[in-house]
Protein backbone atom coordinates (compact mmCIF):
# COMPACT_ATOMS: atom_id res chain seq x y z
CA UNK A 1 0.00 0.00 0.00
CA UNK A 2 0.83 3.63 -0.52
CA UNK A 3 0.90 5.66 2.50
CA UNK A 4 0.77 9.70 3.95
CA UNK A 5 0.78 11.42 6.91
CA UNK A 6 -0.41 14.79 7.32
CA UNK A 7 0.32 16.47 10.19
CA UNK A 8 -0.52 19.59 12.14
CA UNK A 9 1.64 19.39 15.33
CA UNK A 10 -0.78 20.82 17.65
CA UNK A 11 -3.93 19.90 15.58
CA UNK A 12 -4.39 16.00 14.59
CA UNK A 13 -2.19 13.61 12.56
CA UNK A 14 -3.89 12.42 9.54
CA UNK A 15 -2.42 9.13 8.12
CA UNK A 16 -4.15 7.55 4.59
CA UNK A 17 -3.25 4.66 2.95
CA UNK A 18 -4.41 3.74 -0.65
CA UNK A 19 -4.82 -0.26 -1.49
CA UNK A 20 -4.15 -2.02 -4.85
CA UNK A 21 -7.58 -1.37 -5.72
CA UNK A 22 -7.48 2.12 -5.61
CA UNK A 23 -9.73 2.35 -2.17
CA UNK A 24 -8.82 5.31 0.09
CA UNK A 25 -8.27 4.25 3.73
CA UNK A 26 -7.84 7.13 6.07
CA UNK A 27 -7.03 7.09 10.10
CA UNK A 28 -6.80 10.49 12.08
CA UNK A 29 -6.16 11.36 15.21
CA UNK A 30 -7.20 14.83 17.16
CA UNK A 31 -5.00 16.49 19.86
CA UNK A 32 -7.60 17.99 22.90
CA UNK A 33 -6.27 20.18 26.00
CA UNK A 34 -8.74 17.81 27.80
CA UNK A 35 -9.56 14.26 26.20
CA UNK A 36 -5.93 12.29 26.83
CA UNK A 37 -5.11 9.72 23.40
CA UNK A 38 -1.70 8.53 21.90
CA UNK A 39 -1.11 12.45 20.10
CA UNK A 40 2.16 12.49 21.95
CA UNK A 41 3.54 9.39 21.70
CA UNK A 42 2.84 8.86 17.71
CA UNK A 43 3.70 12.57 16.91
CA UNK A 44 7.20 11.96 18.41
CA UNK A 45 7.63 8.70 17.15
CA UNK A 46 6.60 9.58 13.20
CA UNK A 47 9.15 12.75 14.02
CA UNK A 48 12.07 10.13 15.04
CA UNK A 49 11.57 7.71 12.47
CA UNK A 50 9.34 8.93 9.75
CA UNK A 51 7.59 5.58 9.07
CA UNK A 52 3.88 6.29 7.35
CA UNK A 53 3.14 2.32 7.52
CA UNK A 54 3.63 2.08 11.05
CA UNK A 55 1.90 5.68 12.13
CA UNK A 56 -1.11 4.62 9.88
CA UNK A 57 -1.16 1.04 12.03
CA UNK A 58 -0.46 2.89 15.13
CA UNK A 59 -3.05 5.94 14.89
CA UNK A 60 -5.47 3.21 13.21
CA UNK A 61 -4.76 1.20 16.80
CA UNK A 62 -5.41 3.94 19.20
CA UNK A 63 -8.38 2.73 20.64
CA UNK A 64 -8.65 4.43 23.24
CA UNK A 65 -9.30 7.75 24.60
CA UNK A 66 -10.04 9.20 28.09
CA UNK A 67 -11.94 12.15 29.35
CA UNK A 68 -10.98 12.88 32.81
CA UNK A 69 -10.97 9.84 34.91
CA UNK A 70 -13.10 7.93 31.71
CA UNK A 71 -11.85 5.77 29.81
CA UNK A 72 -13.60 5.24 26.44
CA UNK A 73 -13.05 2.44 23.73
CA UNK A 74 -13.90 4.70 20.72
CA UNK A 75 -14.26 1.64 18.59
CA UNK A 76 -16.93 0.08 20.57
CA UNK A 77 -18.32 4.16 21.35
CA UNK A 78 -18.61 2.72 25.19
CA UNK A 79 -16.79 3.63 28.47
CA UNK A 80 -14.48 1.34 29.93
CA UNK A 81 -15.89 -0.45 33.45
CA UNK A 82 -18.34 2.45 34.03
CA UNK A 83 -21.25 2.47 36.22
CA UNK A 84 -22.72 5.77 35.32
CA UNK A 85 -26.49 5.58 33.70
CA UNK A 86 -26.55 4.02 30.33
CA UNK A 87 -27.49 7.32 28.62
CA UNK A 88 -24.89 9.17 30.20
CA UNK A 89 -22.23 6.72 29.06
CA UNK A 90 -23.06 7.21 25.40
CA UNK A 91 -23.04 10.48 25.71
CA UNK A 92 -19.51 10.66 27.72
CA UNK A 93 -18.30 8.20 25.04
CA UNK A 94 -19.84 9.79 21.83
CA UNK A 95 -18.36 13.15 23.42
CA UNK A 96 -15.38 11.95 23.11
CA UNK A 97 -15.66 10.49 20.15
CA UNK A 98 -16.56 13.65 18.32
CA UNK A 99 -13.39 15.69 20.13
CA UNK A 100 -10.59 12.82 18.63
CA UNK A 101 -12.47 12.59 15.66
CA UNK A 102 -13.66 15.72 14.54
CA UNK A 103 -11.78 18.09 16.90
CA UNK A 104 -14.95 20.63 17.25
CA UNK A 105 -17.61 20.66 19.57
CA UNK A 106 -20.75 21.52 20.89
CA UNK A 107 -19.92 22.03 24.28
CA UNK A 108 -16.09 22.52 24.89
CA UNK A 109 -14.60 19.80 26.80
CA UNK A 110 -13.06 21.74 29.78
CA UNK A 111 -17.29 23.29 30.69
CA UNK A 112 -18.32 19.06 29.76
CA UNK A 113 -15.79 17.44 32.21
CA UNK A 114 -16.73 20.00 34.90
CA UNK A 115 -20.27 19.11 34.03
CA UNK A 116 -19.35 15.41 35.01
CA UNK A 117 -17.80 16.20 37.95
CA UNK A 118 -20.23 18.37 39.68
CA UNK A 119 -23.21 16.06 38.28
CA UNK A 120 -21.22 12.99 40.35
CA UNK A 121 -21.70 15.02 43.54
CA UNK A 122 -25.57 14.45 43.30
CA UNK A 123 -26.86 12.56 46.07
CA UNK A 124 -29.54 11.01 43.76
CA UNK A 125 -29.08 8.30 41.22
CA UNK A 126 -32.32 8.93 40.07
CA UNK A 127 -31.43 12.63 39.25
CA UNK A 128 -28.23 11.74 37.62
CA UNK A 129 -30.07 9.47 35.42
CA UNK A 130 -32.48 12.29 34.01
CA UNK A 131 -30.23 15.52 34.35
CA UNK A 132 -28.62 14.73 30.80
CA UNK A 133 -31.99 13.81 29.33
CA UNK A 134 -33.10 17.55 30.69
CA UNK A 135 -30.12 18.84 29.26
CA UNK A 136 -29.78 16.97 25.90
CA UNK A 137 -33.27 17.68 24.59
CA UNK A 138 -33.68 21.15 25.53
CA UNK A 139 -32.12 24.69 24.75
CA UNK A 140 -30.03 24.23 28.02
CA UNK A 141 -26.16 25.61 28.36
CA UNK A 142 -23.35 24.36 29.94
CA UNK A 143 -21.38 27.27 31.54
CA UNK A 144 -17.42 27.27 31.71
CA UNK A 145 -17.47 26.04 35.37
CA UNK A 146 -19.71 23.11 34.31
CA UNK A 147 -23.14 25.05 36.14
CA UNK A 148 -26.26 24.51 33.83
CA UNK A 149 -27.79 27.34 32.59
CA UNK A 150 -31.89 27.77 33.36
CA UNK A 151 -34.54 31.04 33.51
CA UNK A 152 -37.16 31.89 34.99
CA UNK A 153 -40.28 33.72 35.05
CA UNK A 154 -40.73 36.45 37.69
CA UNK A 155 -42.83 39.15 38.77
CA UNK A 156 -42.17 42.56 37.90
CA UNK A 157 -41.11 43.40 41.42
CA UNK A 158 -38.34 40.76 41.21
CA UNK A 159 -40.21 38.21 43.29
CA UNK A 160 -41.30 34.70 42.20
CA UNK A 161 -44.60 34.22 40.38
CA UNK A 162 -46.02 31.57 42.36
CA UNK A 163 -45.95 32.79 45.63
CA UNK A 164 -44.84 36.44 45.95
CA UNK A 165 -42.27 35.95 48.71
CA UNK A 166 -39.10 34.65 46.84
CA UNK A 167 -36.68 37.65 46.40
CA UNK A 168 -35.13 37.21 42.40
CA UNK A 169 -33.07 39.70 42.07
CA UNK A 170 -30.13 39.73 39.72
CA UNK A 171 -27.21 38.40 41.95
CA UNK A 172 -29.50 36.49 44.36
CA UNK A 173 -28.44 33.50 45.75
CA UNK A 174 -32.04 31.35 46.74
CA UNK A 175 -31.46 27.70 48.26
CA UNK A 176 -34.33 25.26 50.34
CA UNK A 177 -33.22 22.16 51.62
CA UNK A 178 -32.81 19.52 49.79
CA UNK A 179 -35.67 17.24 51.50
CA UNK A 180 -37.98 19.85 51.78
CA UNK A 181 -38.56 19.32 47.64
CA UNK A 182 -40.62 16.84 46.05
CA UNK A 183 -38.44 14.54 44.20
CA UNK A 184 -40.81 12.75 42.83
CA UNK A 185 -41.19 12.56 39.00
CA UNK A 186 -44.34 11.81 38.10
CA UNK A 187 -45.87 15.42 40.82
CA UNK A 188 -45.37 17.78 38.01
CA UNK A 189 -46.57 20.88 40.02
CA UNK A 190 -45.22 20.46 42.96
CA UNK A 191 -43.12 21.97 46.23
CA UNK A 192 -39.91 23.52 45.20
CA UNK A 193 -38.02 25.59 43.50
CA UNK A 194 -37.98 25.50 39.62
CA UNK A 195 -35.66 26.03 36.58
CA UNK A 196 -36.68 25.58 33.30
CA UNK A 197 -35.77 25.79 29.81
CA UNK A 198 -36.94 28.53 27.40
CA UNK A 199 -39.03 25.62 25.05
CA UNK A 200 -40.67 24.64 28.62
CA UNK A 201 -41.64 28.86 29.50
CA UNK A 202 -42.81 29.73 25.72
CA UNK A 203 -44.84 26.34 25.39
CA UNK A 204 -46.67 26.90 28.80
CA UNK A 205 -46.89 30.48 29.19
CA UNK A 206 -45.97 30.03 32.92
CA UNK A 207 -45.94 33.59 34.84
CA UNK A 208 -46.34 35.60 31.39
CA UNK A 209 -49.47 37.89 32.72
CA UNK A 210 -51.17 39.12 29.73
CA UNK A 211 -50.26 42.92 31.20
CA UNK A 212 -46.62 42.17 30.36
CA UNK A 213 -45.84 43.15 34.15
CA UNK A 214 -42.98 39.98 34.59
CA UNK A 215 -39.68 39.56 33.71
CA UNK A 216 -37.48 36.38 32.52
CA UNK A 217 -34.09 35.91 34.16
CA UNK A 218 -30.83 33.90 33.77
CA UNK A 219 -30.40 31.18 36.60
CA UNK A 220 -27.05 29.33 37.01
CA UNK A 221 -27.46 25.80 38.79
CA UNK A 222 -24.70 22.95 39.96
CA UNK A 223 -25.83 19.95 38.71
CA UNK A 224 -25.58 18.54 42.42
CA UNK A 225 -28.80 20.80 43.05
CA UNK A 226 -30.66 19.24 40.79
CA UNK A 227 -33.76 17.59 42.51
CA UNK A 228 -36.26 16.37 40.20
CA UNK A 229 -36.52 16.62 36.40
CA UNK A 230 -40.93 16.24 36.21
CA UNK A 231 -42.15 14.52 33.64
CA UNK A 232 -44.18 17.08 32.22
CA UNK A 233 -43.73 19.27 28.71
CA UNK A 234 -41.21 16.33 28.08
CA UNK A 235 -38.77 16.77 31.17
CA UNK A 236 -37.97 20.35 30.53
CA UNK A 237 -37.85 21.97 33.42
CA UNK A 238 -36.92 21.11 36.93
CA UNK A 239 -37.37 21.54 40.85
CA UNK A 240 -33.86 22.55 42.36
CA UNK A 241 -32.44 23.13 46.37
CA UNK A 242 -30.26 26.16 45.13
CA UNK A 243 -29.69 28.49 42.22
CA UNK A 244 -28.09 32.01 41.24
CA UNK A 245 -29.83 34.58 39.16
CA UNK A 246 -27.50 36.25 37.20
CA UNK A 247 -28.73 38.37 34.86
CA UNK A 248 -32.18 39.93 33.15
CA UNK A 249 -32.94 38.39 29.37
CA UNK A 250 -35.38 39.97 27.19
CA UNK A 251 -38.74 38.61 26.82
CA UNK A 252 -38.29 38.43 23.13
CA UNK A 253 -36.92 35.08 24.15
CA UNK A 254 -39.75 33.81 24.46
CA UNK A 255 -41.73 34.39 21.33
Amino acid sequence: MNYNITVNPDKFIVATAVESNGNILTAKLFNSPVIKNDFDEILKDWYRNQNPADTFSKISKARYASIGKYKVDLWECKLCDSDLPELLQKEISEFVSRACKVGDNEIPPESFLKFLENLEENPSRKTIDNLYSFIGHNDIEIDKDGYVICYKVIREDWMDSYSGTINNSIGSVIKMPRNQIDDDDNRTCSKGLHAASLRYLRSSGYGQSSDGKWRLVKLRVNPRNFVSVPVDYDGSKARVCEYKVIEECDKSLLR
